[in-house]
């Protein structure tokens, strides 16, 4: 629970999700590992005799499924470490508890000469930032991983990245870090001074014996010397070479921009989404090689302050701009000026305003794109002129492979969008076509379609029968993934034939929004299906716009495995009392040290707590998108409550609550801690009256 006007400390980040994938035999060895180590008492005594015989791979899994289950005990860390056996991987990412950060410290033989590449995810624990300043790196170092280390702040990574010469990708997301952590070009000559001074190591630490680095004098500790007219850092060690850095929801600004171009000249991945004081990226991609740019949550300005004529590179792949917001002049010229190398624009929830641009040069990127890959322009009113640039595009039909125009309004024309060919198509999100236009849905050209998503038509007018879904899927046996959005009902033989008429479906979501329609399956009909369909993930959900008739129905399919991350839910509110005696209350939603909708409104409470009290569901949770009048056509988030298995026999499954974030912003599965999550909003239930 947090409260404004106090700086908390920020939990973590998720990582990227990936799809899930069977276990490799590396991943069973070191689970039968772990589960003799957890289930034998005196088998810790006999690790170091053991580790010395496995491979360091093995070593390497071992220790992530330790962090991960929460066995991370001080006694197996130090058993670990003493293992001969070189590690290249140390991923400590999981449910990691204070005791080992002692070890951690004191016992770093395995840091120091090692690994390349170091992940630290310590959701509920503080790692002060002192530590890494004698934390022993080894400078072989190529990847660390600090999310969400709310102990970090400019001073701990100004130390780490003094030290880490062949650094390549850095992740420092929810953290405490601001602007100032990183230096300026000139900081790193020791010729000059500057304010910004990186703080030098402490020499005398026992595992940094040998190393060279200034000593300091014990009447000066490291956090009281004066920072100003004092020489910066020697250059030699420092992390030059970045190439991917990630400092998602960070207090950083524009002024960050300029400072990472200069002290990382050869950067080409870049995440700065939910920085909300970042809004000219042109500081950063004028004068770096920049490849993927992640700006989710962020607030552009109209107008680049460096212009086109002055960007040293032109090199962009990969665009992700997810969020309520604007697309302006600058940035599609941007886009423009990339369609050489652009493979990936995702723009979800977008207001074109560029109306100094014509309809051609509006779509210039689409349609001169060799090789463009994916397109995701979701809930971003077209013009008259997209699907002609779209018809004629190259990369339709040569490279094309995920398409979304789902909510891209009336004028794209469906009849003529789906009589073009397809050939390297495999996922498409679009609108239900109008009734006169619904025909050509059966003629889709996309031989290679596996994943397709149906969803409400413009205006939500009509509904799909359970006529057209049948005949639908019989022209498309190859799908993977279904889902439709629209159906008016569904009858527990229509889904039936759905799920037989695709032999290789993994997931099928049927949504009736009917809002007069009683609903459509009872919990008897539905435990026959999940019998019939054991290996099939399937979800029925009826809306409706009256409460009680709304019903959610979900299969898991196969048993679902313990995610690789489970997130932090927390709720921000902030109350402010009014001269006339009313009070206002507007919460802001917490994942991971990340507040969700940064661009949008706030968060609803009552919808918030259907989250936790109901199996699952389809809710909007901004509060301006929750009137009941239109909620039966609303797909915001997907919840649900189930079950997942410990891959260790001896430990009971645990509950979770799961998000599919389908709009506003980026596509995203979150899962949290049932217990956690319900505690979370229980304390607000008194706000919600």
């Amino acid at each position: 629970m947090q409260f404004r006007g106090v700086t908390p400390p920020k939990p973590p980040i998720p990582p990227r999700c990936a799809p899930q994938s069977p276990p490799s035999l590396l991943e069973v060895s070191a689970l039968r590992v772990l589960g003799l180590l957890h289930t034998a008492p005196n088998s810790l005594s006999s690790l170091p005799q053991l580790s010395s015989a496995l491979p360091p791979e093995l070593l390497e899994r071992l220790l992530s499924l330790a962090a991960r289950n929460g066995l991370l005990s001080a006694p197996f860390l130090h058993s670990l470490l003493a293992a001969p056996s070189p590690i290249s991987l140390v991923d400590l990412g999981g449910y990691l508890k204070p005791e080992p950060l002692a070890p951690l410290a004191l016992g770093g033989r395995l840091f120091r000469n090692f690994p390349k590449a170091v992940t630290f995810l310590v959701p509920f624990t503080s790692i002060p930032s002192q530590l890494f300043l004698t934390f022993p790196l080894s400078e072989h170092l190529r990847t660390i991983d600090l999310r969400c280390v709310k102990g970090l702040d400019d001073v701990g990574l100004r130390a780490v990245l003094d030290r880490s010469p062949q650094l390549r990708s850095l992740d420092v997301s929810g953290t405490s870090i601001t602007s100032d952590a990183f230096p300026a070009v000139r900081d790193q000559n020791p010729s000059t001074h500057d304010d910004d001074v990186l703080p030098q190591p402490a020499a005398n630490h026992p595992l940094d014996a040998g190393k060279r680095h200034r000593p300091v004098p014990p009447s000066s500790p490291l956090d009281e010397r004066p920072a100003k007219r004092r020489k910066a850092a020697v250059s030699c060690s420092f992390a030059r070479r970045l190439e991917r850095l990630v400092v998602s929801g960070c207090a950083v600004s524009d002024r960050a921009l300029s400072r990472i171009a200069e002290a990382f000249p050869s950067l080409t991945e870049f995440d700065c989404s939910y920085c909300s004081k970042i809004s000219d990226i042109s500081l950063l991609v004028s004068r770096v090689p920049i490849q993927k740019l992640t700006l989710d949550g962020c607030t552009l300005s109209s107008q680049f302050e460096v212009p086109f004529s002055k960007f040293a590179h032109n090199e962009l792949q990969r665009i992700f701009y997810c969020g309520t917001g604007l697309v302006s002049t600058s940035l599609i010229r941007f886009l423009n000026r990339s369609v050489a190398t652009l493979r990936e624009i995702r723009l979800r929830n977008k207001i074109w305003d560029c109306d100094d641009l014509s309809g051609d040069e509006k779509y210039e990127w689409l349609r001169k794109s060799p090789y463009l890959e994916a397109v995701d322009l979701f809930d971003v009113q077209v013009g008259s002129r997209f699907l002609d640039n779209f018809e004629h595009s190259t990369c339709r039909t040569t490279v094309l492979r995920h398409l979304n125009v789902a909510k891209t309004g009336r004028e794209l024309t469906l009849s003529h969008f789906l009589s073009l060919e397809f050939p390297h198509l495999e996922s498409l999100v679009l609108p239900l076509p109008p009734v006169e236009e619904r025909k050509a849905l059966l003629s889709l050209r996309a031989p290679r379609l596996t994943d397709l998503s149906v969803q409400l038509s413009v205006d939500n007018e009509g509904y799909m029968s359970e006529q057209e879904a049948r005949a639908l899927v019989r022209k498309l046996p190859q799908l993977t993934k279904l889902e439709l959005w629209c159906l008016g009902a569904i009858s527990v033989d229509a889904v039936d034939s759905i799920v037989v008429a695709l032999p290789e479906v993994k997931e099928v979501l049927l949504a009736t929004m009917d809002p007069l329609s009683a609903s459509s399956l009872t919990l008897e009909e539905f435990s026959g299906l999940e019998r019939r369909h054991a290996d099939v993930s399937i979800t029925v959900w009826h809306h409706s716009l009256v409460p009680t008739r709304r019903s959610f129905r979900s299969s898991l399919g196969t048993t679902l495995p313990l995610p690789e991350h489970i997130s932090r839910f927390e709720i921000d509110l902030e109350i402010t009392h009014h001269d006339d005696g009313e009070t206002s209350l507007e919460p802001s939603v917490i994942v991971d040290g990340i507040p969700l909708w940064t661009n949008e409104a706030f968060a609803s409470l009552s919808h918030l707590a259907q989250t936790a009290d109901t199996p699952g569901g389809a809710l909007p949770l901004i509060s301006q998108w929750c009137c009941e009048c239109d909620i039966h056509t609303y797909m915001g988030v997907l919840f649900r409550q189930l079950k997942v298995e410990s891959p260790l026999p001896s430990t009971p499954p645990r509950s979770l609550i799961s998000w599919d974030i389908m709009e506003p912003g980026p596509c995203r599965k979150l899962f949290f801690d049932k217990d956690q999550y319900v505690n979370e909003i229980n304390k607000f239930r008194h706000f919600m009256i």
